[in-house]
């Protein structure tokens, strides 16, 4: 995978965030995020939340950080001299609520969609 998740930032807070870091170039438009939650015996397959990546043109040492709260899409010069993409969940609620939470990062090359 050309993107690998870093960390969850401020969890439950309107700042909780998700950190991911950009290992190669790439679009961004063939990513899913999801959560789980633990069950208490392992995690749980009840996907709560999920989150298809914009299509964006990300280099190879840039940042994005996925917020759960609403916002609009911006980027920013870093520290690192690369580039921070700010996306957002647009969610009413946190997603890394609960102890044991994860989150998931998902590459995928083709999808299909039917109307019920």
């Amino acid at each position: 995978m050309n993107l690998k998740l870093i960390r969850i930032d401020d969890r439950n807070t309107d700042k909780e965030r998700l950190l991911i870091k950009v290992l190669e170039d790439c679009n961004t438009g063939h990513y899913l995020v999801f959560d789980t939650t633990f069950d208490g015996q392992g995690i749980s397959n009840l996907d709560r939340h999920m989150f298809l990546l914009p299509s964006l043109e990300v280099k190879k040492g840039d940042y994005i950080r996925l917020y759960s709260k609403k916002g609009e899409y911006s980027f920013f010069p870093n520290k690192s001299k690369t580039t921070t993409h700010n996306i957002y969940w647009n969610l009413e609620n946190y997603v890394w609520n609960n102890e044991g939470d994860k989150a998931f990062l998902i590459h995928y090359d083709d999808w299909e969609a039917l109307e019920g």
